[in-house]
């Protein structure tokens, strides 16, 4: 006989604040009950910056050690002071928008009384800012230009459960029409060579050629 799954019940204050729409307040004793907020904090912080460490090993390091070997031969000083440059850089953006949401939670909930989507949403605009605020000015692009089209969907239904915005039939086909525009306005960046990645730069003329 095969054994049952073990039931997951989540605490009651979750299933409150799910069922309120975020609305409940929920202390963030419960995120963390047998630890302080720094040893959470700290807990965060190491699991979030060891993946971000091992992660970037692969975007920076290893094609830098492929693509520009004979960069490395020539000038080898140079070209690791740059690339571990932007592997810290990296390690700390990725590190800090995702740790410090969960670990701001603890002190906008106090700005608030307790957790709720206000101090949710607080936690997340302070944590994108200082995140991104470590890459470099083509980076931060790359990102904006990664993050705009998972925004729009966002945007929209946003508005729609608010009952601000008519239901769509194929909404993915408008929303992907707008979210290529967009890029190529954000960007105003085809031929401009000193704003995104040659890359990027190509791709964004092939889409707009």
């Amino acid at each position: 006989m095969a054994q049952s799954k073990e039931q997951i019940q989540l605490p009651q204050p979750f299933l409150d604040l799910i069922a309120s729409k975020g609305q409940t307040l929920l202390d963030c004793t419960n995120v963390h009950p047998d630890q302080t907020c720094l040893q959470y904090d700290w807990l965060k912080l190491r699991q979030i910056g060891g993946t971000a460490l091992k992660i970037y090993v692969v975007i920076h390091i290893i094609p830098t050690i492929i693509f520009k070997h004979k960069q490395l031969r020539k000038d080898p000083i140079p070209t690791l002071k740059r690339m571990l440059i932007n592997y810290i850089r990296s390690v700390l953006f990725l590190t800090l928008a995702c740790a410090l949401p969960p670990i701001l939670q603890c002190y906008t909930s106090k700005l608030f009384g307790r957790t709720n989507r206000d101090a949710s949403l607080l936690s997340l605009t302070i944590s994108s800012i200082v995140g991104v605020f470590f890459e470099t000015v083509q980076r931060q692009r790359e990102i904006g230009l990664f993050l705009l089209p998972k925004a729009i969907p966002g945007l929209y239904s946003f508005f729609y459960v608010r009952g601000l915005a008519p239901k769509l039939g194929n909404i993915e086909v408008p929303i992907l029409i707008l979210a290529v525009g967009l890029i190529g306005l954000a960007s105003s960046q085809t031929g401009r060579k000193d704003a995104l990645k040659p890359m990027f730069d190509k791709l964004l003329c092939l889409l707009w050629d």
